[in-house]
């Protein structure tokens, strides 16, 4: 196998964890950047889409899950958050003979076939990550392409929803399939020549390994977020309290004369 998923966790603390999540896979810090490199693998412009749309608004799949009944106990699981990840030849391999297609293909056939195949009926939006670096040392192509799930905490007919090792195997599989109808893995024509498991899991271990920096690279970057919006909100605060405390001596002098 070629392809990484790897489950990055649940939101279960309230709609404004899930909202900053969203608006963190879906608003990047150089969105030109990972335009550009859409643009030049003839990907769509367009940053969420779902199993029916290209571009869909990831604020109406909030509200989906807001005003979903079976959601809004404080402690239910909202959404659960799920990573694809390929290297970079089998991305540019599965966009060169793909014909158009690319992830969000992969993704609406590997989720559809896994919800005949399970019976869930699954509710998700996704978005596509081309690129990598940071601020400093700025952005280019990434050497792990990836696309980030989001899947409703319930299916289409509100049952709940509940992922094990299994069902990444599934996927796993699945999704093999899907890429290998187009073409192959640069790793399994290695394999074939050399008669070797070896560098087939060396490559999904490195694989994983990369997956897994940018999965922390994330959880760091939403934290250090709401550490600044707290740090601001704090200071507002202090500051209105400031001025509440500078009108109430101006009032008591006030009353003094």
């Amino acid at each position: 196998m070629g392809v990484v998923v790897k489950y990055t966790g649940r939101i279960s603390q309230g709609m404004s964890q899930l909202k900053e999540h969203m608006k963190y896979i879906g608003f990047r810090s150089d969105e030109n950047k990972e335009r550009e490199v859409r643009l030049e693998n003839d990907c769509s412009k367009s940053l969420f889409f779902n199993k029916d749309k290209d571009s869909k608004d990831y604020k109406d799949f909030l509200k989906d899950i807001e005003n979903n009944k079976a959601l809004r106990h404080s402690k239910s699981v909202k959404a659960h958050k799920i990573v694809f990840s390929l290297k970079e030849k089998d991305f540019d391999n599965y966009i060169k003979h793909g014909e158009g297609k690319d992830y969000r293909d992969l993704m609406r056939s590997t989720l559809d076939e896994y919800s005949k195949i399970t019976g869930k009926k699954l509710d998700w939006i996704a978005t596509e990550h081309l690129t990598e670096g940071n601020k400093i040392d700025g952005y280019k192509k990434s050497s792990h392409p990836h696309c980030h799930v989001v899947l409703k905490g319930v299916t289409e007919n509100n049952e709940r929803v509940y992922f094990r090792k299994d069902d990444y195997k599934l996927m796993r599989e699945i999704f093999d399939k899907e890429f290998e109808k187009v073409c192959v893995y640069e790793n399994k024509k290695e394999h074939d020549f050399n008669k070797s498991n070896d560098m087939n899991k060396s490559i999904e271990n490195d694989l994983a390994n990369s997956l897994n920096k940018v999965v922390k690279s994330i959880e760091k970057d939403i934290a250090r977020d709401q550490a600044e919006k707290a740090q601001e909100r704090r200071r507002l605060m202090q500051e209105k309290q400031g001025q509440e405390q500078g009108k109430e001596r101006v009032r008591e002098r006030a009353r003094e004369k």
